[in-house]
C-alpha cells in the first residue's frame, strides 16, 4: 500500500514537473531603468502576488495564457503600471522583462473599459458604411465633370462660330470701307496706279490689297494689267 502511495506521488510530481514552466524577468521604468519596490502579479489559480525589491520577478506557472502586472506605488499613490500577456505552450525557463508606462489615472481606466466593452463589428459597419458613402461621392464628383465638361464644349464651340460669324461681318465692312478709300487713291493719281504704290499709300499686308483689289475687279470697278513683276490698277 505504501509502495502505491509512493508511485502515486512520484507520477504527480512528474506530471507537474512536464506541465509546468517558469517565468522571470526584470521590472523597468519608462527610461529604462531598473525599478526597485515594485507589486508584480499574475492571473493564476491561486492568484500570485510578489513584493520586488531589487526589481526582479519570477513564477512557476502551469501551462495555458496569463497576464503578468507590475504596479509601483510612492508616497503619492499608483505612479506607473503595465500589463503583459503571455501563452505558455510548453515547459521550460522564459524571460519577460516588464516596462512600467506612467499612470494616467482615471483617464486610462475608462480607456481600458473602452476597449473592453467596444464591439468590433460596430466599427466594421461604420467603416464599410464609409466605404460606400465614399465611392458614392467620388462616383458623383466624376459625372458632374464629366457633365460640365461636354456642356462646357458645346458652349464653346457655339462661341467660337459665333466669333467667327462676326469676323467674317467685321472683315465684309473692312474690306467694303477700304475699297472705297483705295477707289479714291486711284481717282486721285489719274486712275491709273501700280499695286506697290497702294500698299504704300496704306500700310496693309498684301493679301489684304490684294483681296480689296480682286473685290473690285469682279464688280468691273478697276481692272488688274500684270506688268513685270508687279500689277498696274486701271479704273473702267
Amino acid at each position: 500500500m505504501n509502495r502505491k502511495i509512493l508511485y502515486l506521488f512520484i507520477l504527480l510530481l512528474f506530471v507537474n514537473i512536464v506541465q509546468g514552466a517558469t517565468i522571470r524577468g526584470s521590472v523597468y521604468s519608462f527610461d529604462l531603468e531598473e525599478r526597485n519596490n515594485t507589486i508584480i502579479s499574475v492571473n493564476s489559480e491561486p492568484l500570485q502576488t510578489i513584493v520586488s525589491k531589487d526589481g526582479t520577478y519570477s513564477f512557476d506557472l502551469d501551462l495555458g495564457s496569463y497576464v503578468i502586472g507590475a504596479s509601483y506605488y510612492d508616497e503619492g499613490g499608483l505612479k506607473e503600471t503595465t500589463k503583459e500577456s503571455i501563452e505558455i505552450k510548453k515547459q521550460g525557463t522564459f524571460i519577460l522583462d516588464l516596462i512600467l508606462f506612467p499612470y494616467l489615472g482615471d483617464e486610462e481606466e475608462l480607456l481600458e473599459d473602452i476597449d473592453e466593452n467596444i464591439d468590433d463589428s460596430y466599427f466594421e459597419a461604420k467603416i464599410n458604411y464609409f466605404d460606400i458613402v465614399i465611392v458614392v461621392v467620388i462616383f458623383a464628383i466624376v459625372i458632374f465633370i464629366i457633365y460640365f465638361t461636354i456642356k462646357n464644349k458645346k458652349s464653346m464651340k457655339e462661341v467660337k462660330q459665333k466669333v467667327e460669324e462676326t469676323s467674317e461681318k467685321i472683315e465684309k465692312v473692312n474690306v467694303s470701307d477700304l475699297a472705297d478709300d483705295i477707289l479714291e487713291f486711284i481717282k486721285k493719281e489719274g486712275n491709273r496706279v501700280t499695286q506697290k504704290d497702294i500698299r504704300n499709300e496704306f500700310p496693309l499686308s498684301e493679301a489684304k490689297i490684294s483681296l480689296v483689289i480682286s473685290e473690285l475687279e469682279s464688280k468691273k470697278i478697276v481692272k488688274r494689267i500684270k506688268k513685270g513683276r508687279g500689277n498696274i490698277i486701271v479704273l473702267n
